[in-house]
């Protein structure tokens, strides 16, 4: 599974396997090149994905796209290595 997390921009969770349940996410950080985990199945928990680096967006949960302060992840920019891309993120 972590091979194909190598470079990637994003990291989208669809389902509740036991494999996406134990990722370790100090490796998954290490290979993506981006820092977005979308968890359309709430599998993961929020703030040990967001303490590892990443932006985490889940499907349902009131506090979906914003940081524990309240900081809105509603248009973020990340960096790529040959380009700047905007996400906006609507819900």
């Amino acid at each position: 599974m972590y091979d194909a997390l190598e470079g990637v921009d994003a990291l989208c969770v669809f389902t509740e396997w036991d494999e996406f349940r134990a990722l370790d996410l100090k490796k998954t950080k290490k290979l993506m090149k981006g820092s977005l985990v979308f968890d359309a199945r709430n599998l993961l928990d929020q703030r040990l994905v967001e303490s590892t680096g990443f932006i985490y967006i889940a499907v349902g949960k009131r506090t979906n796209g914003y940081t524990e302060d309240g900081i809105s992840y509603q248009q973020q920019y990340y960096e790529t290595e040959n380009s700047r891309s905007l996400l906006t993120v609507v819900y």
